[in-house]
Parts: C-alpha cells; sequence; structure tokens
C-alpha cells in the first residue's frame, strides 16, 4: 500500500525558506504544507547552509519517540527541538517554553525512557510542566529540575 508522507517537523532553510520534514528526515515539498502543518521547529540542524544529516535523523527519531508514547499529550506540547553543536546534545522546548535536556545521543534512549515514565506515571503532566523552568534529564537516575519561582 502507499501511503503519504507527512510532516513532523519544520526547519528554517540557509535562505530562510522553511523546510518540512517527515518521520525518516526525507524533505517534503514546502508548498503543500505551509497552511496545515503544525509541527515543532528544529534548531541546530543546519551547518553553513548545509543540513546536518546525521543530527537531522536524530531529531526525527526524538519525534516520533514522543509520538509513540500511549499519551499523546507531551508531543502535542512539544514546540522545538533543539541540536547543540557544539555538545553535540538535543534538548526538546515546549509551548510554554520549558526546555527538557535529553543529552547526547547515547543518552536519548534513557533520557527518553525518563521522560516517558515521568508523564505516564503523571509526575509530570502539562499543568506542571507550565510551572517549570526546565527539566534536565541528562544524568543517570535523576532528574533535575527548576521551578520559574526558585
Amino acid at each position: 500500500s502507499v501511503k503519504e508522507r507527512q510532516p513532523v517537523a519544520a526547519l528554517v532553510g540557509a535562505n530562510g525558506e522553511i523546510l518540512f520534514i517527515d518521520h525518516e528526515g526525507v524533505q517534503l515539498p514546502y508548498s503543500r504544507f505551509l497552511n496545515r502543518a503544525d509541527v515543532p521547529l528544529l534548531h541546530g540542524v543546519i551547518a553553513n547552509g548545509k543540513i546536518d544529516t546525521a543530527s537531522l535523523k536524530v531529531s526525527a527519531e526524538i519525534l516520533k519517540n514522543l509520538r509513540s508514547l500511549p499519551e499523546k499529550t507531551l508531543l502535542k506540547t512539544i514546540s522545538e527541538v533543539h541540536f547543540n553543536r557544539l555538545t553535540r546534545a538535543f534538548s526538546v522546548v515546549s509551548d510554554a517554553g520549558v526546555e527538557i535536556f535529553l543529552g547526547n545521543e547515547t543518552l536519548l534512549p534513557a533520557s527518553l525512557q525518563k521522560l516517558n515514565d515521568l508523564w505516564q506515571s503523571q509526575a509530570i503532566d502539562k499543568k506542571t510542566l507550565n510551572e517549570l523552568e526546565y527539566i534536565d534529564l541528562r544524568w543517570q537516575g535523576k532528574v533535575i529540575t527548576r521551578s520559574r519561582n526558585a
């Protein structure tokens, strides 16, 4: 069967154009999705005017992992995925501006599992998430949060 590719993220190209990608990191036609795609924006995956395919694929994998969670509300709160070229670390940002530090590619599976566990146990939900400045999942056996009022 044939399935139409759907955008999972957007990024701003070297010339300021918006590029949409699917869950495999494949670039999709801009005009088809411009007015109907409400997807997270990717940062840091373009270097020297070229797409860093490795970081793009990992960013798409992060979104795919979030999409696979039973409770879809977490994915719906994510507005951005950041890749830090210096530290090779990833983070996601919620609509409320809460940054969730995931770490580098080797830490991602454990960090995403912790995030999944926190969300499913309702230790962190949409209301709680909006009260935080950040969540740091990079440390083994620990979840570090900072409240906006701290």
